[in-house]
Order: structure tokens, then sequence, then C-alpha cells
């Protein structure tokens, strides 16, 4: 009896602390998907404004947002969807493959492109080149932009083609990799993908930013060179800005999905997740929310993009006013018209009304 009670009040306890867990993460997932919704959609329309076209990040920034829009519509989805049916994804299905492979190529693609954004702002400083169109053609974008596209999909379709294969995680809500197996041919995937999906990308950032302050540092490009250039220490400045935000951006990526890395490489090695379900979650909702902090720094870091988001909140309130403007001024035109044409009509109103 003693034993029969004292299991029964554990599963209770499991089942309460399971209901809490799925509350949270419910809870969690849907900020996540609001916000970046509502923050990566206003980042694209802020840098497709004719004042932010002509810069050379700008398409960057942008394909930065469409990646996190896609991974909010198209990908977390399957793990909210998982949380309120309280139904896991099974391995091998087709919910499974997609949730992996739209969560890992797109995250993957987003690194690449903030790699190629690091190289951009390190080149542009410290070469001391005032970057025209003709050092950066559109061709040349699209092609930067592509290939880091073609990097984060081809990184994550082998599992689909048979080397390594995608299962749930330890909390069972989203798939991944499988970073437990003790197969070599799915150790060799593992590796091969921590390697160009995060040491990599960090490396060549690190590389990049470690090698911009020695520049500036060594050799005091904003004070002590072209000193009879205003505007070129004005320019300088602004991209030392960019650089700056850049490397935000990344810092804060990195951040977000370090814990979730940390956990798969402790699988990899211990052939198990080190976590539990309902610890699980953790590391995989500080990974999703990636999707957050990128328009909270551009306007926070950029003054510009500032700018432009009140200007255009003024133009949409300007818009609304004007909209009720015209409609009460079409509601009196209709009633002065009314009263000319049809005064009888307003005079039996007007008795009704006396009358009551």
């Amino acid at each position: 009896m003693s034993r029969g009670f004292v299991n029964s009040s554990l599963l209770k306890e499991s089942s309460i602390q399971s209901n809490d867990s799925h509350i949270v993460y419910f809870s969690v997932m849907v900020a996540i998907l609001t916000v970046g919704f509502i923050g990566n959609t206003l980042t694209i329309i802020v840098f497709a404004q004719k004042e932010h076209r002509s810069k050379i990040i700008s398409p960057f920034i942008i394909n930065l947002a469409v990646a996190d829009l896609f991974i909010v519509v198209f990908g977390y989805p399957f793990a909210f969807g998982s949380n309120i049916s309280n139904e896991k994804l099974l391995a091998g299905s087709r919910r499974c493959d997609w949730s992996a492979f739209v969560n890992g190529s797109i995250g993957i693609a987003s690194i690449a492109i903030l790699t190629e954004m690091s190289l951009i702002m390190w080149y542009s400083i410290t070469t001391m080149v005032v970057i025209k169109k003709k050092h950066f053609p559109t061709k040349f974008k699209v092609l930067l932009i592509g290939i880091a596209w073609v990097y984060g999909v081809l990184s994550m379709i082998p599992p689909l083609l048979g080397w390594s294969r995608f299962v749930p995680g330890s909390a069972g809500i989203s798939c991944a990799p499988d970073w437990t197996s003790t197969s070599n041919e799915t150790l060799s995937y593992n590796i091969l993908l921590m390697l160009v999906g995060f040491t990599l990308p960090v490396t060549v950032t690190a590389t990049s930013y470690i090698k911009l302050y020695r520049s500036l540092m060594s050799n005091n490009l904003l004070d002590r060179q072209f000193q009879n250039m205003p505007w070129l220490i004005c320019r300088r400045k602004s991209q030392v800005n960019v650089a700056r935000m850049v490397a935000l951006s990344f810092i804060a990526f990195l951040l977000s999905w370090s814990p979730y890395c940390f956990v798969c490489l402790a699988a990899m090695f211990q052939n198990t997740y080190a976590i539990k379900d309902g610890e699980a979650e953790i590391p995989e909702l500080m990974a999703k929310a990636s999707v957050l902090y990128n328009p909270f720094i551009y306007v926070g870091m950029n003054k510009d993009a500032r700018k432009t988001l009140s200007n255009l909140a003024l133009r949409i309130l300007h818009q609304a006013r004007s909209r009720s403007t015209l409609s009460i001024v079409s509601r009196r035109s209709k009633l002065s018209y009314v009263t000319w044409n049809y005064p009888e009509v307003i005079s039996i109103n007007n008795n009704q009304a006396t009358s009551t």
C-alpha cells in the first residue's frame, strides 16, 4: 500500500511539473512568435526604405530579418503545435524532418550572413576604402547572400539523404540531428556540422573583429589620418558604429545558440542527453529567442533606423487622422445635402425628438 501510494504521488508530481513546463513553454513561444514576427517585419520595412537602400549592409540586414521571419512562420509552429497537443514528434516523420531542416538550415544561414557582415565591416574600415557601389555591386551582394543560404541548406541536407538522421530532442517537442548516436557515420556528420555551423563562423568573425580592433588601436584611424577631411572622419565613425551593431548582433546570436550547442556536444560525448524533459526546453527556447534581438539592436544602435521608424509611425498616424477627417467631412456633407434638399425630413425628425 505504501509503495503504491508513493508511486501514485510521484506520478502526480511529475504530471504537475510537466503541465507547468508546458504552460511556461507555451507562454514563451507566444511571446517569441509575436514579437519576432512584428519586429522582423518592421526591420524589413525600415531597411527597404529609400534612405537605406544605398547602404552596403542593408541587404544583409533584410535577409537576416527574412530568415527570422521564415523560421517564425514555417519552423517554430511545429514545436508550438506539439506543445499544445502534448503530442511528441516522431523520428522519421515529415514533421520531424521539416522542423529539424528548417531550424538548422536557417540558423546556419543566419550565422553565415552575420559572418559576411563582419568581414565587410573589417574590410571597409581597415583598408580605409570609402565603399561605393563599384566596390560591392549588386551582383556581388546577391552572390554573398546566396552563398550564405546555400551554405545553410547544404549543411542540413545530409540527414535527408541517409547520412545521419533527424530525431526528436530530449523534450520531444522539436527535432534535430541525432546527437546521441554511437555510429561512426552519424558521429562524423555531427562533428562536421559543429565545424561548419558553429566553430568556423565564430572563428572567422572573432578573427575579423580582433584585426579590426588592433587596426583601430594601432593606427588611430579616426583621428590621425585624414584630419583635413571631416566628412571622411564622420563616415568612418558611422562605419565603426555599424561594426559595433553587427558585433552585438553576432554576440546576441552566439549567446542564444551556445547553450544548445553545449548540450549537443555533451550528448555527442556521453551518448545521451545530460538534461531531462522540463530542463531540455530551456536551451531550445534560448536558441529560438535569437529571432527577437536584432530588431531591438538595430533601433537601439542605429540613429537612421530610429529616424525612419519614427517617420513611418508619424506617416501612419497622419494617414489615420486624414481618413478620420475625411469621414467626418463626408458625413457632414451628406447631412448638409439632406438638409438642403429634403428639409421636411429634418423637420419631421426634430418634431419627433421634441415630442419624445
